[in-house]
């Protein structure tokens, strides 16, 4: 973990940078994000907390590679408010009930955006704007399943038959791996 904290902080010249962490599910983005976090003090926003609602849920906008994601409203809420030094408030979808609570982000010219999804074609100019470092985490499929299981053993079957496929899909039709500054392998053994 220390490695993949280390090559993010050299590639992130500012004091205050944005960070944008993509990948696969299981790779470590969550706990990558707060390792930084320590090591930077930047806020965290999470993509998972811009899952798509359920009304905004049809076969056609589930069909696109990253349609599950509310991408419309993180572009709304979170990037224009992103690395300006102000405090700004965003809502998080939460998935058991379809409900929204406000989340704070605190005053700071830099920001870790964690998350599947993150660098979405629908955000990328504005992270190449702000010279964000973004990075795409990769894990080895069997690490990654080990991980998920120990992590939600009751949505495994999810993940394999909707949610993997889902990622693959959004990965493989933008290039995702490729756009990002830097791509690295989750290599440590989640305990």
């Amino acid at each position: 973990m220390e490695k993949l904290v280390e090559k993010i902080l050299a590639a992130a010249a500012e004091k205050r940078p944005v960070i944008v962490l993509d990948g696969m599910c299981g790779s470590g983005k969550t706990t990558l994000a707060g390792a930084l976090q320590k090591r930077l003090g930047l806020p965290i926003v999470h993509m998972d907390d811009f899952f798509l609602p359920f009304h905004l849920r049809t076969a056609e906008r589930l069909s696109q590679p990253g349609g599950n994601v509310d991408y419309e409203r993180f572009a709304k809420e979170v990037l224009p408010n992103i690395g300006r030094g102000e405090a700004f408030t965003y809502q998080r979808f939460h998935c058991g009930d379809g409900t929204f609570s406000p989340v704070f982000c605190p005053a700071e010219k830099g920001c870790i955006v964690e998350g599947s999804y993150s660098l979405h074609p629908a955000f990328y100019s504005e992270w190449q704007k702000m010279g964000a470092v973004t990075v795409f985490l990769q894990v080895e499929e069997a690490e990654q399943l080990r991980r998920l299981e120990k992590r939600n053993p009751e949505m495994m079957e999810n993940f394999r038959r909707r949610w993997i496929p889902m990622e693959n899909a959004y990965f493989a039709a933008f290039d995702v791996p490729h756009k990002a500054r830097l791509c690295l392998k989750s290599e440590w053994t989640a305990e």
